[in-house]
């Protein structure tokens, strides 16, 4: 009996543990604009992403190949990431921080195809957050960047919404 009990209690607190941790950081989209060019229609879709922990919230990107630390999960008809209209003198990694209790937004742009405009479009989006080691020079980050999108654990998933 007390090796049950043990077993439950251990159990109750691994779980306890996990849901605190997913309650670290959150990640936040909507669709606010919609353009129609050329058989595609682009939407522009704001993330916020908010550090609910008491320490300093770190983590690498890219100057320009930031689409590789995104992931796309879509219900209906597919939705891509749209990059490549981006203008980009060198491509390197870097550090963005976000203060304890505070949020940052970055702009994706999604598109579809117009000949699909009247299928379902959902999608959620999930983030590669690859954390930066504390005193870490931001252009050493692509090798953590390379290591951590093989790595699921490091997405955090954001909420679905209909394009």
């Amino acid at each position: 009996m007390k090796k049950y009990i043990l077993l439950v209690s251990a159990i109750i607190f691994c779980n306890l543990i996990f849901a605190q941790s997913t309650l670290k950081y959150a990640l936040k989209i909507e669709k606010i604009y919609i353009t129609k060019s050329e058989g595609l229609r682009y939407f522009v879709v704001p993330a916020t992403l908010t550090n609910y922990t008491n320490d300093t919230l770190s983590y690498y990107t890219m100057t320009c190949s930031w689409g590789e630390l995104i992931e796309l999960e879509t219900f209906g008809t597919p939705v891509y990431i749209a990059t490549y209209h981006l203008e980009c003198d060198a491509n390197f990694s870097t550090i963005i921080s976000i203060p304890p209790k505070e949020s940052k937004t970055i702009i994706f742009d999604f598109y579809t195809r117009t000949s699909e405009d009247n299928k379902t479009k959902k999608v959620s989006v999930g983030f590669h957050l690859i954390k930066a080691p504390k005193d870490t020079h931001p252009f050493g980050g692509y090798k953590y960047i390379r290591k951590g999108i093989q790595d699921k654990r490091n997405i955090i998933w954001s909420n679905t919404i209909e394009m």
